[in-house]
C-alpha cells in the first residue's frame, strides 16, 4: 500500500497477534521510515491521522534530515496510480469480500470507512494487473488465485489518487495473513524506531458490512462486482492472464 521502496520482511497479522501499536511479531531491518513531503505544507487544522496513509522506508544513511526533525506531509496524490485486487467468495448464498485494515499508529483507532482493498502504487512501466497481484501477495502473504479476473474499473480517492481494481474468486484464512512492514520513529521526536505492519489484519465481510467498512471512494468496486456476477454481466470478466 505504501509507495514502493525497500520494505521489511513479512510479519504475522490477524486475530490474537500483536496489534499495530505493539508490533512485536515484526523484525526491524534498521530502516527509518520518513513521511514523504510532496507539495503543500502540513495543514495543522486537520488531524494528523487524516493526513498520513503511507510511509517510505529509507536507509539511515540516505536521510536528508536528522531523526526527530519534522517531516511535512500532504494528502495531494493527484497524478499517482494504485492497482488492487479484491478477493471474493460465496458463503451460504451470500457474496463476501476480503478487505484490509492499514497498520500503524495512525490507523489503530480507525475502522468504519477506513478499510481498503489490498493495493499498491504503480511505478512507470509496470503492468497494472501484475502490480495488483504483487501487492495482494505482499499485504496478505498469499498469492491471488489464478482464476478469471473481473475488471472493476477505476475510482479516484479524495486525495486525488487513481485506483484501478480487479476481483478474483478465492478463499483465504485471515488468521494466516502476513503483511510486509515498515519502520517509523514513534512516538514522534522520541528517537525510537518501531516496526509496524502495512496491513494489521484482513477480514471477510458481506457486501452490506463491506460498504460500511470500505473507504467511501472504493465502494463502487463492490457495486461493480455485484453487477458483474449478475446474469447479464455488464462488466467484463477477463482471463486469468489478463
Amino acid at each position: 500500500m505504501s509507495q514502493r521502496g525497500d520494505r521489511n520482511p513479512q510479519c504475522l497479522v490477524g486475530p490474537g497477534l500483536p496489534g499495530p501499536t505493539q508490533p512485536r511479531a515484526c523484525t526491524p531491518t534498521g530502516a527509518l521510515a520518513t513521511l514523504v513531503a510532496r507539495g503543500r505544507k502540513l495543514d495543522r487544522s486537520r488531524p494528523e491521522a487524516e493526513l498520513v496513509d503511507y510511509v517510505v522506508p529509507r536507509q539511515l544513511g540516505q536521510l536528508d534530515r536528522p531523526m526527530g526533525e519534522e517531516v511535512r506531509v500532504t494528502t495531494d496524490k493527484s497524478g499517482r496510480t494504485s492497482a488492487g485486487m479484491l478477493l471474493w467468495r460465496s458463503r451460504n448464498g451470500r457474496l463476501e469480500v476480503l478487505l484490509a485494515h492499514q497498520g500503524g499508529p495512525f490507523w489503530v483507532k480507525k475502522d468504519i470507512g477506513h478499510w481498503t482493498i489490498p493495493k499498491g502504487e504503480v511505478e512507470p512501466g509496470e503492468e497494472f494487473v501484475a502490480v495488483a497481484r504483487r501487492e495482494f501477495a505482499e499485504e496478505t502473504g498469499h498469492q491471488a488465485p489464478n482464476n478469471p479476473l473481473i475488471d472493476l474499473g477505476r475510482i479516484t480517492q479524495k486525495s486525488g489518487k487513481l485506483v484501478l481494481g480487479w476481483a478474483v474468486q478465492g478463499d483465504l484464512d485471515p488468521s494466516t495473513a502476513m503483511s510486509n512492514t515498515y519502520d517509523m520513529e514513534w512516538p514522534p521526536h522520541s528517537g525510537t524506531v518501531q516496526t509496524f505492519p502495512e496491513i494489521d489484519r484482513v477480514e471477510w465481510f458481506d457486501l452490506d458490512e463491506a460498504r460500511r467498512r470500505l473507504k467511501a471512494a472504493q465502494v463502487p468496486f463492490l457495486d461493480r462486482l455485484q453487477a458483474a456476477l449478475a446474469p447479464d454481466h455488464p462488466y467484463p470478466i477477463l482471463s486469468a492472464e489478463s
